[in-house]
């Protein structure tokens, strides 16, 4: 089994209690300088330019967050291809070499994707009558896979879905000189409603996606994906969302001996959010219940939105 960047340190805090380390912020990065935006659809939320992530990054590496994924936000030159994504001076790429040389003590991961950058908000390029071009679209996610390496990434999270493709990607890997990189495989992504804030937040479109994701009432396709990734030379799985699959969490925990990564999407989130506002719930109690719930079925790190404040919760708890 390969040598996975996150394992190591699952070894180190492996236990049955939920803590800051188990958790991954997610960072989303702007253009230019001296940024600071609120998400318009995932309350609290924000977007940095990558000058500005100190302060986050300080603030979660605080409550003892060690772990980071991150996300570009684009705002011009998209195109077909989604360019801007595979820039070495892009806001991606620029806030890993200041964020790796700051903090190496954390662990930094990149959310590869077209449909950011994508004039479409597709995850795939269209060829010149509007369909998928599945070879243009493999070569791209391998550009941008390239350029979040180059500039320090420790693992790259794929948002490509095609059959066959992490071995592509580890097998490029291994002859660049980043044998030792990690992939988080989608092992299971569902093609889920809940996706529905970050789609609108950061307007993209699942279209061109729905075939590859996996069917809500389906487990037999979630265990013959993880494998076929493992198999291909993925580090670890990553089940999104996790709340309606803790099932999918179990089965995968006892059928594989790999690092498992819950995802807590935009809807779970919001749900707990909105529910809070009217006084319908306890965000406090709800939230804890929540993650505790995605850690107890299995995940060994958990992507969440509110990382910051579940940290300090569970901090207190101790």
């Amino acid at each position: 089994m390969r040598c996975f960047a996150l394992k190591g340190r699952i070894k180190a805090v492996n236990s049955t209690s939920l803590g800051p380390e188990h958790l991954v912020m997610p960072l989303f990065v702007l253009p230019g300088r001296e940024r600071c935006l609120p998400s318009k659809a995932i309350e609290g939320v924000e977007l940095f330019s990558a000058d500005a992530l100190k302060e986050p990054v300080e603030r979660a590496l605080s409550t003892g967050i060690r772990n980071f994924l991150l996300f570009g936000h684009y705002e011009e030159g998209k195109d077909n291809e989604g360019t801007p994504a595979s820039d070495p001076k892009g806001p991606v790429q620029t806030a890993l070499r200041l964020l790796t040389s700051a903090w190496p003590e954390a662990l930094f991961f990149t959310h590869v994707s077209l449909s950011h950058a994508s004039s479409h908000g597709l995850n795939v390029c269209l060829d010149d009558s509007g369909k998928p071009d599945i070879e243009k679209t493999r070569r791209r996610f391998l550009d941008i896979a390239a350029s979040h390496l180059e500039a320090g990434a420790h693992g790259i999270v794929p948002l490509f879905l095609e059959k066959g493709f992490v071995r592509v990607l580890r097998k490029t890997m291994d002859e660049t000189n980043f044998a030792e990189r990690d992939i988080l495989s989608y092992g299971a992504k569902y093609d889920s409603a809940l996706y529905g804030p970050f789609n609108a937040f950061t307007s993209i479109t699942e279209k061109g996606m729905p075939s590859e994701q996996i069917e809500p009432t389906d487990i037999k396709s979630a265990l013959e994906k993880a494998e076929a990734d493992l198999t291909e030379g993925a580090s670890a799985l990553i089940v999104k969302p996790a709340l309606p699959y803790l099932d999918i969490i179990a089965r995968l925990r006892s059928n594989f001996d790999i690092p498992l990564i819950g995802w807590m999407v935009s809807g779970e989130y919001m749900m707990v959010k909105s529910a809070a506002q009217r006084n319908i719930c306890d965000e406090r109690r709800t939230f804890l219940e929540l993650h505790r719930s995605i850690f107890r079925a299995g995940s060994h790190k958990i992507i969440t939105y509110d990382a910051v404040r579940v940290a300090r919760w569970l901090r207190e708890d101790f």
